[in-house]
């Protein structure tokens, strides 16, 4: 018999938005991604460092606990009257340095020297109330965490997620079986972008969150979080910088190249390269041979941070932070990063028009 209206035909079914076909295609992309035996390693490797950051929590809190109570004995010293008023009034008006002096700065200095941006919580420390004092140490452990240990990890885990992910499609036209179905060029591009922000939010926004919980539960009350209610948007804030332009660089090398290899050398020397060009800018500013004389050497010195990419990120977090006091000195690196999400964002949309367009 004669077969009649073999050409398209209208769905008659439930249809579903955008957001389902972006999620589509970032869970696919999710689950064959771990199921890769390095990234599972890689995870739990970055979630070590939230242990020693944990460490640290927990000695602040006892060591301010420890100088609140002291400061409380020596105000009730001569007669016994509301503990918990003496108590409130230490963590909210007493500075350490009315206190006899109890903090030991020189050992507190030691503690602290080798680590960037201690001379802020040293002063906090010194000069500021507890509550002041917590807050800043808090958003110095945070910022620690997220450019040393979780910066790294990020650089290594990127390098093994992402160079594959659009590569692989160009070189097995694999994007043809994706634009013959309702998939759009930004749907497909925002599927693709979710899978490293997704892994990147496992070893960065989360365990954050999970420090920030863990020293709310060591501080001496609830009160610490009306103390602290600004950190966990710092956490998301501080996140969004590493991950948004990250994982946008990363994409736009997997898109100019069939080979995922070359993606992830291209990676790869954009951090090695920026950070080594910094290194030895720095170096030379220092050199004596090259410094002119008569000049104090601050005046000499210019930051230049920005040829680092590491080095831009770690600025706009330190300033996400609350730890650069001069909005005007973190400008150059956050438009670095900004023109970084521009630029690698036009040429993905370029790219994978470029398929259909031929």
């Amino acid at each position: 018999m004669p077969i009649n209206n073999v050409g398209y035909r209208a769905w008659d079914g439930i249809t579903r938005g955008a957001l389902s076909r972006c999620l589509a295609i970032a869970s696919t992309g999710i689950g064959i991604t771990f199921k890769s035996q390095w990234i599972r390693r890689m995870l739990f490797v970055s979630w070590l460092p939230v242990a020693y950051v944990g460490i640290g929590f927990f000695f602040f809190e006892k060591y301010m606990d420890e100088q609140i109570r002291q400061t409380i004995q020596g105000l009730d010293t001569e007669n016994k009257i509301d503990f918990e008023r003496l108590r409130r009034e230490a963590q909210q008006n007493i500075r350490p340095h009315e206190a006899n002096q109890r903090i030991p700065p020189g050992d507190l200095r030691g503690a602290l020297s080798l680590f960037p941006k201690s001379d802020v919580v040293i002063r906090s420390i010194m000069n500021d109330s507890p509550s002041v004092a917590r807050h800043t140490t808090w958003c110095w452990m945070l910022m620690f965490f997220f450019q040393y240990p979780q910066g790294i990890m990020m650089i290594m885990m990127i390098g093994l997620i992402v160079p594959p992910l659009i590569s692989r499609d160009l070189r097995s036209r694999a994007y043809l079986m994706y634009f013959s179905r309702p998939i759009g060029r930004l749907e497909y591009l925002l599927g693709k972008l979710a899978i490293p922000a997704t892994f990147l939010a496992m070893i960065t926004l989360i365990p954050a969150m999970t420090i920030y919980v863990f020293g709310v539960m060591l501080s001496p009350g609830f009160s610490v979080v009306l103390d602290t209610w600004d950190i966990p948007f710092r956490i998301v804030i501080a996140s969004a910088v590493l991950i948004i332009p990250t994982s946008l660089l990363a994409l736009m090398f997997s898109a100019l190249t069939h080979e995922s290899r070359f993606a992830a050398f291209a990676w790869l020397a954009v951090w090695g390269l920026g950070e080594g060009a910094y290194r030895a800018i720095s170096a030379a500013q220092f050199d004596p041979r090259t410094l002119p004389s008569g000049e104090p050497v601050a005046q000499r010195i210019t930051d230049w941070s920005f040829v680092s990419l590491f080095g831009t990120v770690g600025k706009a977090q330190t300033w996400v932070f609350g730890l650069e006091s001069d909005p005007r000195a973190v400008i150059p690196f956050i438009i670095v990063l900004l023109s970084i999400s521009v630029v690698a964002a036009f040429v993905l949309y370029r790219r994978v028009t470029a398929p259909i367009n031929a």
